[in-house]
């Protein structure tokens, strides 16, 4: 095959006989190599989608960028942001082009967007200067395999737990 663009003379033989010598120009395309990179997230909750896509020879570049997000949305662009209307598994496509549209690859990956949790930090309570207390929280739906941090983190002895003891408090 040829490797680089130009000018080329062409013969072209049938039956063995040789037509005369033809000049044609090849043009040559770069090839592109999709790729990108993505977050999960919640329902509600931005996907951020990145480009991460290289170009063969390196010196030419990518000219455009299509983007199917699996629910019927579309995008163009190296980097987009996108909220999905339900939870579950989405096929992402990223199309790149060089040239003119010449040389078109695609990848698609799976993105998963998961069920919001269900969190109730407890009823209010009044805490006496100097005491300390329980706190009971809840956490229900979602995904499972929750992480939690309550806030002001400074007030409580751990508040990675999902029941956590407050340190003594003091009034301000």
């Amino acid at each position: 095959g040829l490797q680089h663009a130009g000018a080329y003379n062409v013969i072209i033989t049938v039956n063995g006989s040789p037509s005369d010598p033809v000049t044609t120009i090849v043009a040559i395309n770069a090839l592109p190599h999709p790729d990108f990179d993505f977050n999960n997230a919640c329902f509600g909750e931005t996907n951020y989608f990145t480009d991460q896509s290289t170009v063969e020879p390196p010196t030419s570049a990518i000219t455009t960028w299509s983007w199917q997000f699996g629910d019927g949305q579309q995008g163009a662009g190296p980097n987009q942001e996108h909220v999905y209307g339900n939870v579950g598994d989405y096929n992402v496509v990223l199309t790149t082009s060089t040239g003119f549209n010449q040389c078109t690859r695609s990848i698609s990956q799976t993105v998963t967007v998961f069920s919001s949790a269900d969190v109730d930090a407890g009823s209010d309570i009044t805490i006496p200067n100097g005491w300390e207390t329980q706190l009971d929280g809840q956490v229900g739906g979602g995904s499972g395999d929750y992480d939690l941090i309550w806030e002001p983190q400074n007030l409580l002895v751990d508040p990675t737990e999902l029941d956590p003891a407050t340190v003594p408090l003091s009034a301000t």
